[in-house]
């Protein structure tokens, strides 16, 4: 099943659709869009490949021979291959097999709340550790704790490099 794009359409509009890329060898690779260069090589997400097997090829073949067969159908195998960098040299065509899950505009929202939230997330001073209080510290066994210091309370340090890496 294929998704109606513009004739006119070039392979940068095509970036997050589902496509399927025909190759020399007779295999087909099914992945989602992520990137392309000068070179046609493509950059596929959750790739699927699928392949007839010469076993198949063979019974394809004395079929053909005999014309009162109908209609044959090879069986596929097919392999989830993940994140896939297909060689352009080898690719012969590209046809569209669904257009993407998220279009444009969802995708910048989408990407807007990310940074949104780690923006909060850098407000808020994550990771930084507060020290423990000096009462804390001086507590002994019986948890008595030794006379207060000060009461204040303790300020972070700013961050200092481990020895050796001090600017000269």
């Amino acid at each position: 099943m294929s998704v109606k794009v513009a004739q006119k359409s070039k392979l940068a509009d095509l970036l997050h659709y589902r496509i399927r890329a025909l190759t020399h060898d007779g295999r087909a690779y099914v992945g989602e869009l992520l990137a392309f260069d000068a070179h046609m090589n493509l950059v596929l997400a959750e790739c699927v490949e699928h392949r007839v097997p010469n076993t198949q090829l063979q019974i394809l073949k004395n079929k053909a021979n005999s014309p009162n067969d109908g209609p044959a159908h090879p069986k596929l195998d097919s392999r989830t291959l993940g994140l896939v960098v297909l060689r352009g040299d080898q690719v012969l065509t590209t046809v569209v097999e669904s257009a993407p899950v998220l279009t444009k505009k969802q995708r910048a929202v989408a990407h807007e709340k990310k940074q949104a939230q780690l923006h909060k997330h850098k407000r808020k001073g994550k990771g930084v550790v507060a020290r423990a209080t000096p009462a804390a510290i001086g507590a002994g066994r019986n948890g008595a704790a030794g006379p207060q210091q000060n009461s204040a309370p303790v300020q972070a340090r700013p961050f200092q490099p481990p020895p050796g890496f001090r600017r000269r």
